[in-house]
């Protein structure tokens, strides 16, 4: 049987037959492994990228999610970490599909290990069960509670894309889990609600307040802002995706497996499946060939043209990368930025430090001139958060200084401040915005440059909105703060 490319079918702690079973089928099918098998020593393997899976399914064993720091990287896997919950997030994401199959004994936190919360229930045959406390992303506390096995017979199933039919098939093989006593579960990273998860019932008890046996955290998906949730009303537009939660089903597991691709998940997504007649892609009449040989060869050229505009974009970033840094560095890192600044800006500046000898005092940073004149000196500053007048006052000392030394009277100061750097610069309050400090610069013919404007203003200028003229003379006859506007 021909196999088809999509979709792509990833089975977690199957062995390799089962798989095989899968790829007998025509399916294109490969194993993953969490390292928790003896069979695999300890190592797992995520053999493709997280977006590149369709539909996954997984037989979660007991234990799953512990020690899985210890477990070591296949060489096969092109996944460094096993994050089986961000790989649920990306196949629902993608609008796929995960099919879980719980094994007996396994935990709240074996769920968890791959996205699946709140699965379990906190009372059952005159037991409590505690619900398991998490404190981060990684971490989890708690009591391990396995999810107890339901005891009963009486089991109804929900008519629901022929998934009901299949779960009825193989109900004798089924060791069946009371996976919740309510109708809370969701996935990790996905709203809850009408615009993400929305859990229902495939199996339950029929005892007057039932257990949940299976379950479908359904996700709606959306065509152009619209939910759709009937067959036909878009022409093969999708429906919805989702997590489905079943028992084990011992060696049948794979058949179900293959049940549910063939019958029923198709039914939820027709997108994930290909026309069974893709062959026939192959078979095209020759004058309609030639169009898509024209496209061929359009994307070719395009892919072509691309990469080299990627390639210019890229050298040309590396050339202005420091106005990168004018956001994000500190230190002498800062220092290079300003002054690649300034010199776009056709300012020459000249780094004071380099001047000196080594057994000099600190000075000011910069020496900044225009037509071999001296217009200020400079300094330089970086904060965490918000901008010190300590720095005011520093430089009004170096300016004091170099009067002196000079015999002339005190030069101008420009203050270089990157303020705030963990914060993004729409998120970074105006710097000394007082009227008193305001005053003080003046007073003492200090320009304040926040170096989120000085950035904007090489912006402006490659942007062509000022010339250079313009901005070279508001940086020369500003006292103050400096503002662009």
């Amino acid at each position: 049987m021909s196999k088809r490319n999509k979709p792509l079918i990833l089975g977690i702690d199957f062995s390799q037959s089962e798989i095989s079973q899968l790829c007998d089928s025509g399916y294109n099918a490969i194993r993953g492994a969490t390292g928790i098998l003896e069979t695999d020593n300890n190592q797992f393997c995520i053999p493709v990228s997280l977006e590149q899976v369709d539909i996954l399914f997984v037989r979660l064993y007991n234990g799953i999610s512990a020690n899985n720091n210890d477990r070591i990287k296949s060489d096969d896997s092109v996944i460094n970490s096993l994050c089986l919950n961000q790989l649920t997030q990306e196949v629902i994401k993608n609008n796929g599909f995960v099919v879980i199959f719980a094994e007996p004994n396994v935990c709240q936190e074996d769920f968890m290990f791959v996205g699946i919360s709140d699965i379990g229930v906190s009372y059952y045959n005159g037991q409590n069960f505690p619900p398991v406390k998490i404190t981060n992303a990684n971490g989890l506390l708690g009591q391990s509670i396995p999810i107890p096995s339901f005891q009963g017979q009486e089991i109804e199933f929900n008519n629901f894309i022929g998934i009901d039919v299949i779960l009825e098939r193989f109900r004798s093989s089924a060791e069946w889990l009371v996976l919740s006593s309510t109708l809370q579960s969701s996935v990790y990273g996905i709203p809850r609600g009408e615009d993400g998860i929305k859990p229902f019932w495939i199996a339950r008890s029929t005892h007057h307040d039932p257990y949940f046996l299976a379950l479908f955290l359904r996700k709606f998906i959306k065509y152009r802002d619209k939910i759709i949730t009937t067959q036909g009303e878009i022409p093969h537009s999708p429906l919805y995706s989702g997590v489905l939660v079943l028992p084990s089903f011992g060696k049948n597991s794979i058949n179900v497996a293959i049940s549910l691709i063939g019958d029923s998940l198709k039914r939820c997504n027709p997108e994930v499946f290909p026309n069974i007649h893709d062959w026939l892609i192959d078979f095209k009449p020759q004058n309609v060939q030639n169009f898509y040989t024209q496209i061929g060869n359009i994307e070719k050229k395009a892919k072509s043209d691309i990469n080299a505009l990627r390639l210019q974009a890229k050298n040309l970033h590396e050339e202005f990368k420091w106005l990168d840094l004018l956001l994000s560095s500190s230190g002498d890192d800062l220092i290079d930025a300003i002054c690649s600044a300034m010199d776009f800006l056709g300012i020459n500046t000249i780094k004071v430090d380099e001047t000196l000898k080594d057994d000099t005092r600190k000075r000011e940073d910069l020496h900044i001139r225009r037509q071999d004149v001296l217009i200020a000196i400079g300094e330089v500053k970086s904060t965490r958060r918000g901008a010190s007048e300590k720095f005011i006052s520093q430089l009004k000392g170096y300016q004091i200084k170099y009067a002196k030394e000079n015999e002339c009277a005190p030069p101008k100061g420009i203050l270089f401040v990157n303020h705030s750097i963990e914060l993004a610069p729409d998120s970074r309050f105006p710097f000394y915005a007082s009227d008193d400090v305001i005053m003080e610069l003046k007073d003492s013919c200090i320009l304040a440059i926040d170096t989120v404007i000085l950035h904007n203003l090489c912006q402006d200028i490659l942007k062509e909105k000022i010339t250079l003229k313009e901005a070279q003379s508001k940086i020369q006859d500003s006292v103050g703060v400096f503002s662009i506007n």
